[in-house]
C-alpha cells in the first residue's frame, strides 16, 4: 500500500482550505464592505458557501455557454478571477464609502 508523505498531505489540506475560503471571503467583502455588517461567524459562513457555489456556477456557465472544458486550468482561472473580482469590488466600494463619509 502506498502512502503519501506528510508534506503532501499538509499541502493538500492547505490547498483545500484556501479553495473553500479565499474566493468567498473576497465576495463577502464585496457584498458587505463594512466591518460591522457581519460578525466573524456570518462572514465565515458566507465565505464557505460563496466559495463552493460561485466558482462552480461560473465553470458550468463557461462550459454550457462558451464551450470551455472543465479541467484544472479552467477551474484555477475561475477561482482566481472570482477572488480578484471580489477584492476589486471591495476596494471600489470601500473607497466610495470613505468618500461618502468625508462628504458628510
Amino acid at each position: 500500500m502506498v502512502f503519501m508523505d506528510p508534506a503532501s498531505i499538509m499541502l493538500g489540506i492547505a490547498a483545500i482550505a484556501l479553495a473553500v475560503s479565499i474566493p468567498g471571503y473576497a465576495l463577502s467583502l464585496a457584498i458587505f464592505p463594512k466591518k460591522d455588517e457581519l460578525d466573524i461567524f456570518e462572514r465565515a459562513a458566507f465565505s464557505f458557501i460563496l466559495s463552493i457555489a460561485v466558482p462552480g456556477i461560473a465553470l458550468l456557465a463557461g462550459n454550457m455557454l462558451l464551450g470551455i472544458g472543465i479541467n484544472f486550468i479552467s477551474a484555477s482561472i475561475a477561482y482566481i478571477a472570482i477572488a480578484a473580482i471580489g477584492f476589486i469590488a471591495f476596494t471600489l466600494r470601500s473607497r466610495a464609502l470613505l468618500l461618502q463619509g468625508l462628504k458628510q
